[in-house]
């Protein structure tokens, strides 16, 4: 009796809580398709307040909050939410959303350009690290295969499976380099010190939309990166991406 008592316990709790997930999906579904219709109407501000409540927030819907912040003439903002949106981006949008950033800085009246590295680490971090680090295991797992089965072409074969083998093991070290490397954008100018205060000495001074590395934080301040220099700069005048 108590086993069946625990088992309806465990069923009902199952499903329960399946059916609140369900809820909840089909609500944030809804208020992103609502969203998308106030943004067709050029409901900026409605589409922006409904995107921002959504709690999943993934490419495609940082990517919208970007558009929305940039016709309120939000530049900074639109910067920070299309820099946030290449994360699982899809490749084709990856050009999409930096031709995007560039006009922003545009309209700020700062020179950008994308550099080929930038372009690639982009493409990088676009693909999720389990999958990356699945093909280099694939790939070392075929280079024994053909050398412990193939004799026809083997050197060929070889030297193909190994290459493909080091191609993925060099992006995943470059993937757990990005994932780890912090990056932000400055919301507002201001100055970065050489220590976790204002009463140290300023070491120079930060734009708006200028992108800079985080390498810890220390209460209200980042440790930080900037051209090769490391300073601190408080926390409120830039957002992480």
């Amino acid at each position: 009796m108590c086993k069946k008592i625990i088992l309806f316990f465990i069923v009902f709790t199952v499903c329960f809580l399946g059916m609140n997930i369900v809820c909840l999906a089909s609500k944030q579904e809804e208020m992103f398709l609502t969203a998308n219709n106030l943004y067709e109407q050029k409901k900026y501000k409605q589409a922006l307040d409904l995107y921002k409540k959504i709690e999943k927030k993934d490419s495609a819907l940082l990517y919208n909050i970007g558009n929305c912040e940039f016709c309120l003439g939000h530049y900074v903002a639109a910067i920070i939410a299309w820099n946030k949106s290449k994360k699982g981006a899809a490749l084709g949008n990856l050009n999409d959303i930096n031709h995007n950033i560039s006009v922003a800085y545009d309209k700020l009246g700062i020179s950008h350009e994308v550099s080929f590295w930038q372009e690639m680490k982009d493409i990088i971090n676009s693909f999720f690290l389990f999958y990356l680090q699945l093909l280099f295991l694939i790939f070392w797992f075929l280079f024994f295969l053909v050398f412990m089965f193939i004799k026809k072409l083997r050197g060929l074969f070889l030297g193909f499976t190994l290459s493909l083998s080091f191609i993925f093991l060099s992006i995943v070290v470059i993937k757990y380099r990005l994932i780890r490397r912090e990056e932000a954008i400055v919301t507002s100018a201001t100055s970065f010190f050489a220590g976790p205060n204002e009463k140290y000495h300023k070491l120079g001074d930060l734009s708006v939309a200028d992108k800079i590395i985080v390498q810890k934080k220390e209460k209200k301040w980042y440790k930080i990166d900037h051209d090769g220099v490391v300073g601190w700069v408080l926390i409120d005048h830039v957002e992480k991406v």
